[in-house]
């Protein structure tokens, strides 16, 4: 069941939480820190939710709807922000949002809304951030029932088809603690260099892997590789500025788009695509958490296919390591160590609209 009243609540509770965080002497409310201009009503709020949840699960022309929903604070009024002003503001129902989920692009444009009186209205279509990163309260219809809600680069909360997962749970950590725990077991590779792999293969829409091997070992004979390659070269010592090597890491993104894993060595040569391993009983990690305990989690409380051939490559190949990138944006990340128990286990926030919300 969707409560979009108890989801208006989460949201309001974790802008307060980052106030707080972000802030010395903490604000006695919401709206004395963040200004009652800057955050609609709850009444507002809950209505949007409703609305965006019940329209993410219509399609338009078969597709299904995907829109971001960004609140207009008082800049936008001014239409500094607004590409096409609408000459009559809408009611943000689902029908409107189903009819213009296409108008605009949900990675990095918005449909600005706000209340005025007791309604709800969509005031017009933003063009694109240069940056994907919009001012204030942002919510992104991404899959069907998946809503994504952040204020600011900040990642508050998101709503996967009945879970809600809350940025101030300590299971969730960002993206560049994951890449610490890789480079426990490969001290000289840049994980991060693969951060903008991670979020080509977000947004294609389908998820993917990307296993990693040690630079210069034979292939595993317990992979099967559909697509071996002969030609890789090590993109790390070919490039060094991010520019160049930009390209090479959206084709390694694209390979994740064919059934399997891509495989990586830890200079970045692409040594094939569609990989799988025999799964067997090894599909045990050990969940690391931000308070800096671990938990033992069976691969079926981890995710699918995906997440168990990532546990399993891990176990049966140390030094190892494995990103695992969901539809919903979130990235899980195995990594052994060559001597640890592992494979370990850290699950990141959902890739968002902005790079920063990777980090």
């Amino acid at each position: 069941m969707f409560d979009s009243s108890a989801l208006a609540r989460s949201v309001a509770r974790e802008i307060q939480v980052l106030a707080d965080r972000l802030t010395r002497n903490a604000p006695n409310t919401l709206h004395d820190e963040l200004g009652k201009h800057q955050y609609p009503s709850e009444a507002a709020l809950t209505h949007v939710l409703e609305q965006a949840f019940w329209a993410s699960l219509l399609t338009e022309e078969g597709r299904h709807c995907r829109f971001r929903l960004s609140y207009a604070a008082w800049p936008f009024e001014r239409g500094e922000q607004i590409a096409y002003r609408l000459r009559d503001p809408l009611p943000l129902d689902g029908q409107h949002l189903r009819r213009l989920s296409y108008a605009h692009d949900y990675r990095r444009g918005d449909l600005l809304w706000r209340e005025q009186g007791d309604a709800v209205l969509i005031l017009g279509i933003s063009a694109p951030a240069l940056s994907g990163e919009r001012l204030g309260l942002t919510i992104r219809a991404t899959a069907p029932g998946v809503l994504d809600v952040s204020w600011n680069s900040y990642r508050l909360l998101y709503f996967n088809r009945g879970t809600v997962v809350t940025a101030s749970e300590a299971r969730l950590q960002a993206l560049v603690g994951a890449h610490v725990l890789v480079q426990q077991a490969f001290p000289q590779f840049s994980a991060d260099t693969i951060t903008a792999s991670l979020r080509v293969i977000f947004e294609q829409g389908h998820g993917g892997s990307i296993w990693i091997l040690n630079t210069g070992i034979p292939i595993p004979p317990t992979l099967r590789i559909a697509y071996p390659l002969a030609d890789g070269f090590p993109l790390l010592d070919r490039y060094t500025e991010p520019d160049e090597l930009r390209p090479w890491l959206q084709c390694l993104a694209r390979f994740a788009g064919v059934d399997g894993a891509v495989l990586i060595d830890t200079s970045l040569r692409v040594l094939g695509f569609g990989v799988f391993t025999d799964i067997g009983s090894n599909t045990r990690a050990l969940r690391l958490l931000s308070s800096g305990e671990a938990t033992i989690v069976e691969g079926d409380a981890i995710g699918g296919g995906r997440h168990r051939a990532a546990v399993a490559f891990c176990a049966q190949n140390a030094p190892a390591a494995a990103y695992v990138v969901s539809q919903d944006g979130r990235v899980s990340v195995f990594s052994r160590s060559l001597n640890s128990v592992g494979p370990f286990l850290i699950e990141v926030l959902p890739i968002g609209h902005g790079e920063d919300s990777l980090s």
